[in-house]
């Protein structure tokens, strides 16, 4: 586990910096923008659910068994109320067309990848650390193997950003199996 984290992190870090310089500072500095805002809602979108339910779920293992369709269906509500305050912000200061579709495909799957990390707090909490770092490695070892599969084929803002939530989507689903 650690060999593959040594291998797949720095080279996200490198294969990123490609990226970078494929798709221009221009568009990847949208990008970044666009992320900076998503980072911004996303941060407050949790509202402490996660810690909160990591914490019970460590302390009273059947916590989740009781309570998990409603906590579910909350995460799930904040994640959607925090897309919807990303996109009225993105176009209160000025995103239009596709831009405001880029700042949804960039939020969203932000804000998937914290709703993964909630998924991935059970495991957390029940001290499967192991299987939770296995996660936490094949989604960026997945979404490595897809920009590099870009790469090839050609490189643009669009499909760069597609591939990053292709490769959260997935590991969202996978978590919640």
């Amino acid at each position: 586990m650690v060999l593959l984290n040594l291998l797949v992190k720095p080279g996200w870090v490198i294969l990123e910096n490609i990226v970078q310089d494929r798709l221009g500072h221009a568009a990847f500095g949208l990008f970044t923008a666009l992320s900076a805002l998503a980072v911004v809602v996303a941060t407050i979108s949790d509202l402490g659910l996660t810690h909160y339910s990591i914490k019970r779920l460590a302390g009273e293992p059947t916590f989740l068994q009781t309570h998990f369709p409603a906590i579910l269906s909350l995460r799930s509500l904040l994640t959607a109320l925090a897309l919807g305050l990303l996109l009225v912000g993105g176009w209160v200061i000025g995103y239009r067309g596709a831009e405001l579709g880029l700042l949804a495909a960039v939020g969203g799957g932000l804000l998937l990848t914290q709703y993964g990390q909630f998924l991935r707090g059970t495991l957390q909490a029940h001290q499967h650390f192991n299987t939770d770092a296995v996660l936490s490695v094949f989604e960026k070892f997945l979404l490595v193997g897809l920009v590099l599969g870009l790469l090839p084929l050609g490189l643009s803002l669009e499909r760069y950003v597609g591939v990053r939530l292709l490769a959260t989507v997935f590991a969202v689903v996978l978590s919640y199996g």
